[in-house]
């Protein structure tokens, strides 16, 4: 099957990482062409294949974009990533493909009214429940963007529902809120977010005694406020019982807040060039995750490792983990520190944890799921 997979973003295996892991499900059995927009030039950015289209659009365009848009009805996070000549070529590719991929609900934007392939969207997230939650978590008051945006997702999933009949999100969550505000005819298939277990298995450093680990795009709200949780209710917590213990706190584009609290404890790296080597030499990685949709990769990666997690209720959402099983949770900052203290502590209980861990990951979120379940829904699609 020929497929035209359109994205806001390049491919990348360590950040947005569902991109690229649908490329890896699907590349072998079909035929892709990627159609990609590259709104800054960053070091982490994976290269493309030699049938890749990459558009890359200025980050000051981009924020100008957001600016003379503001009056209009469609969010921020579409009027940065617009762009015309790339919605002009996949009018031109289309025709000659069976079936577009979008990943995200900012692309879109790219598919013209005339096109007549038939289309999956790939929403992962329900961006207007995302930022409702975050609106909440912050208070409406402190940030009214994220208010806008919450409301002007809410119009424009809605809108996009009477365009396209086939989404996909990667949580039972993120689903029933579409199926909530979408039109009847709308269908939304659940296709989790996965992880190339091979790739991670397969990379092994010897682990660093008393190491933690939180990882993700540190300008993302979800993120940012996760750690400061952590920063400010649970790590004093576990300095007190352990106070040997370190911190890495590895991502793009971290605050100038977050590297001042650097010190012989806190690490904090900014881009790395491969983030296997801190989830391997991790004792413990962390998801105190506060708000957000979705479920989470840090999650998968650290299983995939065989890295004992601790995480909060919503951090492990949609993913259908046991507590002491396959991770602790805790959304007390009190009782989350003691399962870390625990872990560290406990090295034959982190070991039990971190095995069950990746015996979960291999069975539910490996590459073959989503293989197998793209694979049901480009055949249903491409046959009606």
């Amino acid at each position: 099957m020929k497929i035209l997979l359109v994205s806001p973003f390049t491919p990348n295996r360590f950040h947005r990482i569902r991109l690229q892991h649908i490329l890896d499900a699907l590349s072998d059995e079909h035929e892709i062409t990627g159609v990609f927009l590259q709104c800054a030039r960053t070091p982490f950015e994976s290269p493309s294949s030699k049938k890749d289209y990459v558009f890359v659009k200025p980050k000051i365009v981009c924020l100008l974009d957001c600016l003379f848009q503001l009056p209009l009805p469609w969010p921020l996070e579409v009027s940065y990533t617009s762009y015309p000549p790339l919605k002009r070529l996949v009018s031109q590719l289309a025709p000659s493909h069976d079936i577009i991929l979008v990943k995200r609900v900012r692309a879109a934007q790219f598919i013209s009214h005339r096109v007549s392939t038939p289309v999956i969207l790939d929403a992962t997230d329900a961006m207007s429940l995302y930022y409702k939650k975050a609106a909440q978590s912050m208070g409406f008051w402190k940030n009214p963007l994220f208010v806008e945006e919450w409301l002007k997702y809410l119009v424009y999933e809605k809108r996009l529902g009477s365009r396209f009949t086939h989404w996909v999100v990667s949580s039972p969550t993120d689903a029933s809120h579409l199926e909530h505000i979408l039109p009847a005819k709308a269908s939304v298939t659940v296709i989790p977010n996965v992880v190339d277990t091979t790739y991670y298995q397969s990379y092994k450093k010897p682990i660093l005694p008393k190491r933690i680990l939180f990882s993700g795009l540190l300008d993302k709200y979800v993120n940012k406020s996760a750690i400061d949780f952590f920063l400010s209710f649970i790590y004093p917590s576990i300095r007190k019982e352990y106070p040997d213990v370190f911190v890495d706190i590895v991502g793009p584009n971290p605050s100038s807040r977050l590297f001042s609290l650097h010190d012989s404890h806190i690490t904090v790296t900014g881009i790395v060039s491969d983030i296997r080597d801190y989830i391997s030499q991790s004792s413990v990685v962390i998801a105190p995750i506060t708000v957000g949709t979705g479920t989470r990769n840090k999650i998968l990666q650290a299983w995939s490792h065989e890295r004992s997690v601790v995480s909060t209720t919503i951090g492990a959402q949609g993913l259908g983990a046991e507590h002491g099983k396959h991770l602790f949770l805790a959304d007390e900052p009190k009782l989350f520190a003691s399962f870390v203290v625990e872990l560290l502590k406990d090295d034959p209980l982190a070991q039990k944890i971190a095995r069950q861990g990746h015996s979960f990951v291999e069975q539910h979120f490996s590459l073959s799921v989503m293989r197998e379940k793209y694979n049901m829904l480009l055949k249903k699609v491409k046959n009606e």
